[in-house]
């Protein structure tokens, strides 16, 4: 196996040397700047690339969206949890997994499970049907299929929230075969529906945080850009979400 670690921090470039070391990796590569590892990689290809947020040249989201141009190889982007803008980027960069900066190696490269791999991303949609139905938006509702594929284009294209009703509502009218603006009113009344019951509340629980008080509606952007943001969230730092 192959390995590299590009980052300027050197608490984080001593971990990895020592975890090489300790597991017998022969191969593996330390660069502080940026436009020295892209010279290494026109004539290498290594396995695994960790990529730190912070570095010199140009910083490492630069550098994920360069790499995904250019090469195939998995990168394993680490930036705080803090970064949410950041951590969305970088997903559309098709970084392989995003971790926190007191990551363990071991979790990584060792602990398969624990790798953003497309197996843990199967039960998705029964994820988003699960949620939808606990807070109160059901499949008899015609704004239920169209929220549900909302969430998930944006879950897998994060570019989606640059602007929900140019682009997202199109394509979901596209693909069942209706118009932006029927989108938009069935997934009004939909979650119409739902305040209506109070069963909405319960998106505190999945959020883990109280973004709603009792009483108060939420708006179609707000609903789809804010289960969007966790879902990718948790499922970029190894959380199980259903």
């Amino acid at each position: 196996m192959k390995l590299v670690m590009i980052s300027q921090n050197f608490g984080l470039r001593n971990r990895f040397k020592e975890f090489c070391e300790k597991n017998d990796i022969q191969e593996f590569f330390v660069f502080a700047n940026s436009k020295t590892a892209l010279d290494f990689f026109e004539s290498n290809e290594p396995d695994f690339v960790f990529v730190d947020f912070l570095l010199s040249s140009f910083d490492g989201l630069e550098l994920l969206r360069i790499v995904s141009e250019k090469f195939d190889f998995k990168t394993i982007f680490v930036v705080s949890k803090d970064f949410k803008t950041i951590i969305k980027k970088a997903i559309g960069y098709g970084a392989f997994k995003i971790v926190d900066y007191d990551f363990l190696f071991e979790d990584v490269l060792v602990k398969k499970a624990a790798c953003h791999q497309p197996t843990k991303h199967d039960n998705l949609d029964d994820c988003v049907s699960k949620l939808c139905i606990e807070v109160g938006i059901t499949p008899y509702l015609s704004g239920y299929k169209f929220i549900k594929e909302a969430i998930l284009l944006m879950v897998a294209n994060p570019d989606f929230y640059k602007n929900v009703t140019k682009n997202l509502y199109p394509k979901i009218a596209e693909k069942f075969n209706s118009s932006p603006s029927r989108v938009e009113r069935s997934i009004r009344h939909a979650l119409n529906t739902a305040n209506a019951s109070e069963k909405i509340e319960k998106l505190n629980n999945f959020l883990d945080i109280k973004a709603l008080e009792k009483g108060e509606r939420i708006t179609n952007s707000q609903f789809i850009l804010t289960v969007a943001d966790r879902l990718l969230y948790k499922m970029n730092f190894g959380e199980m979400f259903c």
